[in-house]
C-alpha cells in the first residue's frame, strides 16, 4: 500500500470533518439520543455520564467520561482521555489514546499516539505511529514510521519504512514484517526470538491486504477494511444525490414494513439467482446467465449500500427532526449509516446473518414491484 495514497484518504476524511465544522456550528448539533451521543460540530467533547456508544464528526473530538460502548469518529484531532468499554473506530490527522480501549481499535492518522493498554487487536495506517502500552491482541499497522514499546500478546504484521523497538517492547506471537527491507532492520532478543519472525514482500501486502493465519479473528488488514468503508460512503452518496426522489420513496417503502422490505429482497434474490441456474441450462442462455451473474452481484452490494443509508436516515432523523437533504447532510448520514452497518456486521456469529438481514432489507426496499404495489 503506497503511503501516498493512504495519506490523501486521510487528508480527504479530515477535510470532510473540517468542512463539516462550519455547517454543524450553524445548524445545530444532536446530544444524547438514549444512551448514545451523537454529534457534529466543531469542537466535540463528551462529558456525560451513562454514555453507551458515541457516533461523533467535526474538527476536534475530545472524550473526557468514560463510556460503555464504542467510540466512531472522524475529526482533524481526536483525543480519548477516559475509558472505552468495548472499540474505537477513529480517522483524522492527529490521535491521542490515554486511557484503556476494552476491546478492539482500528485507527487511521497522520499521527497517532497510544498510551494506553488496548484490550483486543489493533489496527491501521499511519504516517507515524507511537505504541507505548500493551496490545492484548494482534496488532496490524502500515506506516512510515513505527515505533513499538509495549507488550503484544498477539502476532504482530508490520509494513513500515523506519521500524524502532523500545526497552518495554515484547511480541509473544510472531513477527510479519513487510517489503525488501524488513530483512535488514535490527530486532532486539527481547522483543522476540529471530524464529519466529517472518518475511513477506510487498506485493504480498498489495495482494492479500495483510491476510495472515495469525489469529482467530485476525483477518484481513484493517486496510482492507478502511477502504472498503471508503468506497461504500462515496458510492452510497452519489447515489443518493442523483437519485434524490428515488431514495427518498425507498427510505419511506424501507421503514413502513422493515419485514415486508426483507421478504421483498429475498423475492427479488431469489428470482435473480433462480433466473442465472435457468438460463445457464442452454448453450444460448449462457451469455445471459453471465449478465445475471453480475447484475446479482452489482444488487447485492447496491442493496447492502442502501440499507446502511437507510438506517443512517434514520438516526438523522431522530437526531435534528428531518431528513437529510444536502449534499453534506447526506454524505454525513451515509457515512454515520456505513460505519453502524460495519459494527453491526462485525458482531461474532451472528454478523453474518445481520449482513444479510441488511442486504435483503435494501433490496427490498428498493424494488421495483415493490414501489408499484406499494403505490397501487
Amino acid at each position: 500500500m503506497k503511503p501516498i495514497f493512504k495519506q490523501i484518504c486521510v487528508c480527504l476524511l479530515s477535510a470532510a470533518a473540517t468542512l463539516s465544522a462550519t455547517w454543524a456550528t450553524a445548524e445545530g448539533s444532536p446530544d444524547l439520543l438514549g444512551n448514545d451521543f451523537i454529534s457534529t460540530g466543531d469542537k466535540i467533547s463528551v462529558a456525560h455520564r451513562g454514555v453507551d456508544d458515541v457516533f461523533a464528526l467535526g474538527r476536534t473530538f475530545n472524550l473526557n467520561s468514560a463510556i460503555t460502548g464504542s467510540v466512531h469518529t472522524i475529526a482533524s484531532d481526536v483525543t480519548i482521555k477516559a475509558s472505552v468499554g468495548n472499540s474505537v473506530y477513529a480517522a483524522a490527522d492527529h490521535v491521542a489514546i490515554s486511557a484503556s480501549i476494552g476491546s478492539d481499535a482500528f485507527v487511521v492518522g497522520q499521527t497517532i499516539v497510544i498510551d494506553a493498554a488496548i484490550g483486543g487487536d489493533l489496527r491501521g495506517a499511519a504516517t507515524e505511529i507511537e505504541v507505548n502500552a500493551s496490545v492484548a491482541g494482534d496488532m496490524q499497522y502500515a506506516g512510515e514510521a513505527i515505533t513499538l514499546n509495549g507488550p503484544v500478546a498477539g502476532t504482530v504484521a508490520l509494513s513500515a519504512e523506519h521500524l524502532t523497538f523500545g526497552p518495554d517492547a515484547r511480541i509473544d506471537g510472531d513477527l510479519i514484517l513487510y517489503g525488501a527491507g524488513s530483512a535488514n532492520i535490527e530486532i532486539p532478543n527481547h522483543v522476540i526470538s529471530p524464529d519466529r519472525v517472518i518475511y513477506r514482500t510487498s506485493s504480498q501486502l498489495v495482494d492479500q491486504e495483510f491476510v495472515e493465519p495469525v489469529g482467530e479473528h485476525m483477518g484481513t488488514m484493517g486496510l482492507g477494511i478502511f477502504y472498503e468503508l471508503l468506497v461504500a460512503v462515496v458510492l452510497t452518496s452519489l447515489i443518493v444525490i442523483i437519485a434524490k426522489n428515488f431514495t427518498s420513496s425507498a427510505y419511506t417503502r424501507a421503514w413502513q414494513s422493515v419485514l415486508a422490505s426483507i421478504g421483498y429482497g429475498f423475492l427479488g434474490l431469489s428470482l435473480l439467482s433462480g433466473s442465472v441456474i435457468v438460463t445457464a441450462l442452454t448453450f444460448i442462455g449462457i451469455p445471459v446467465s453471465l449478465l445475471l451473474v453480475v447484475v446479482t452481484i452489482v444488487v447485492v452490494f447496491l442493496g447492502y449500500w442502501m440499507g446502511s443509508y437507510f438506517i443512517g436516515a434514520r438516526i438523522w432523523l431522530a437526531a435534528r427532526g428531518e431528513l437529510p437533504s444536502s449534499l453534506l447532510s447526506v454524505l454525513l448520514a451515509v457515512t454515520l449509516g456505513v460505519m453502524c452497518a460495519a459494527l453491526i456486521t462485525s458482531v461474532p456469529i451472528l454478523g453474518w446473518w445481520l449482513a444479510m438481514a441488511l442486504t435483503l432489507f435494501g433490496v427490498g426496499a428498493i424494488s421495483p414491484w415493490r414501489g408499484r404495489r406499494v403505490n397501487s
